[in-house]
Parts: structure tokens; sequence; C-alpha cells
């Protein structure tokens, strides 16, 4: 019996359903970046918040921590809508990157 290789980053994100990565974003905009297992753009969103919160804070500083939540819960809708669109996005270039594959590896086998 022969093993199977391991499947590589993209195969594995070729796999993934588009719709759950989707639903997971509506509620928490890390949540699709778990599912899909992509930790570079989790970093890049995790650092692009930190600083944008933190320039929020440096630029209009505000006296308690309602505003600061309020101010933060209103750009959640935004951020995670970044979410869902960087998200889908990878996970449609990989299954088009996989179709192209296998339609290489068709024609070849096919001459």
């Amino acid at each position: 019996m022969t093993e199977q290789p391991p499947l590589s980053q993209q195969q594995k994100l070729s796999q993934k359903r588009i719709w759950i990565a989707s639903l997971l974003g509506f509620f928490i905009p890390i949540i699709p970046y778990l599912y899909t297992q992509r930790w570079k753009p989790l970093l890049s969103l995790a650092g692009g918040l930190f600083a944008l919160g933190f320039m929020m804070e440096m630029v209009s500083p505000s006296k308690n921590f309602e505003k600061s939540l309020e101010r933060g819960s209103n750009i959640s809708p935004f951020v995670s809508l970044v979410a869902i669109a960087d998200n889908w996005i990878a996970i449609a270039r990989a299954r088009k990157q996989k179709q192209l594959a296998l339609g290489e590896d068709e024609s070849t086998t096919k001459k």
C-alpha cells in the first residue's frame, strides 16, 4: 500500500468551504484565518488592528474604557468584512490554481 504524499498548504486551502469561512467571519474576524490556517495574514491583520487602535488613541485619547470599546465596535464590521473578503479570495485562488494544475496534468498525460 502506497502512502499519499502530504498535501501542500494550497491544496488544503482549496478544500476549505467559502461559506463556512464567511459565516465564521461575521462573528469574530480572527476565526476565518484559524479555519483556513493562514497564519501570516492573521498576523498582518492583528498587527494592523493594533496599529490602528494605537493611532486612534494617540490622535484622540479617550478618558474612559467605554468610549474605547465604542470606537472598537464602530470599526469591527469593517474588519469582519475585510477578513471575510480576504479568506474568500484566498480560497477561490487556491481552487483556481488547483484546477489549472489538474488541467495541465490531464493535458500532459493525453499527449
